[in-house]
């Protein structure tokens, strides 16, 4: 499996690595939100230091930002993390965030764990 789900007290982290595709990112967010522990969660960190290949075009990614958008009626406030030194992965996670723009979901895109951690720990 590309992803592995880690339920924290305050949060979730989803761990992508090798080739990451659009239904599996569909997939992981399903588990996210069927999942009850979501609606009291105050942050996600997507971490994908060790994807290989994100097959996730520009379209995908606004498709995954609409459908997160949604999931907003559940959990109005968290703030998301992703963990990334890719530059396309970078530029799919914006076009992502530009389609959430009109939520009170906080965004942040960093380099490591540490990084992502302190933003969503307010530290």
């Amino acid at each position: 499996m590309p992803y592995a789900i880690v339920w924290k007290p305050d949060g979730v982290i989803i761990r992508y690595s090798g080739i990451v595709s659009y239904d599996e990112n569909i997939a992981a967010n399903g588990q996210l939100y069927g999942d009850p522990r979501f609606e009291s969660i105050k942050y996600q960190i997507a971490d994908f230091l060790t994807v290989t290949d994100f097959q996730i075009s520009k379209k995908e990614s606004s498709i995954i930002g609409e459908l997160d958008f949604q999931s907003t009626r559940w959990n109005s406030h968290i703030k998301v993390a992703h963990i990334t030194q890719d530059n396309d992965i970078i530029e799919r996670v914006k076009v992502y965030e530009e389609t959430m723009k009109d939520t009170a979901w906080e965004f942040g895109i960093f380099n490591t764990m540490e990084e992502a951690q302190k933003w969503v720990e307010g530290k």
